[in-house]
């Protein structure tokens, strides 16, 4: 306990928490959402530059375990910041990139993120004693696929049901969310099956579920409206 108090990381921690804490108190959700957003990008930028030299040496020498690691923080931080210029793109122009939800993107940000992160995870190992790298390596093998075969039964437990959805406002076959709903269906639902327009102050942390091009498609088909609580400047949940 002693030496956590000396710890620069946990005060880093502790007012990171504190700041998020005040922040969350008083400052408009949209707004949070954008600075915390826009920081996140800031920090993945300046460290893919900082790591890029070092983890390219890293990448051609690639035995030690610090190469591992090294090249780890670079990939995982540049997925990440891939991922947010991802969601800036889809998000401000949707009729142009939405095509991106259904392209190799999609499925290439988990698979590498997984890859740099295989590479974090078995970098302590790399270099250490013959019998307990071994050792270690193969328990760091049996945890990746226990982690695999539990998100993989997550997903299709509970994301079977959201993963192909048929807008019902149009006829052709595709993925229901934020990136591809139409400028012709604004009207977004949600998982809990209440509506959104575009007045809704919720709206921009919705991932809707299904599209509609007016109010009285999204109430034919059983949806209510939002309700907007103006002593709360939060989404509804």
């Amino acid at each position: 306990m002693k030496k956590m108090k000396s710890s620069i990381v946990a005060k880093s921690f502790v007012g990171a928490l504190a700041l998020f804490l005040l922040f969350w108190a008083v400052v408009p959700y949209v707004l949070f959402f954008y600075a915390a957003l826009s920081a996140a990008f800031g920090v993945c930028l300046a460290a893919t530059i900082r790591y890029g030299r070092d983890a390219f040496i890293s990448f051609r020498n690639g035995r030690a375990g610090a190469d591992f690691l090294v090249v780890a923080i670079f990939a995982i931080v540049s997925i990440v910041l891939c991922l947010i210029s991802y969601w800036f793109a889809i998000r401000a122009f949707p009729d142009q990139f939405g095509w991106l939800s259904r392209s190799a993107v999609s499925v290439g940000v988990p698979w590498f993120l997984a890859w740099a992160m295989s590479l974090a995870l078995i970098a302590p190992d790399v270099g250490a004693d013959a019998t307990e790298a071994k050792t270690g390596i193969w328990r760091s093998i049996a945890l990746f696929i226990g982690g695999a075969l539990a998100g993989f039964v997550i997903a299709i437990s509970f994301g079977a049901d959201g993963i192909v959805e048929m807008s019902k406002a149009s006829t052709p076959i595709r993925l229901v969310n934020r990136a591809i709903c139409k400028s012709s269906e604004p009207i977004w639902v949600s998982s809990n099956r209440i509506y959104h327009t575009l007045d809704s102050p919720y709206r921009v942390s919705l991932t809707p579920k299904w599209c509609f091009a007016n109010e009285q498609d999204a109430i034919s088909a059983g949806y209510r409206k939002f309700k907007a609580v103006k002593a709360l400047n939060r989404p509804d949940k």
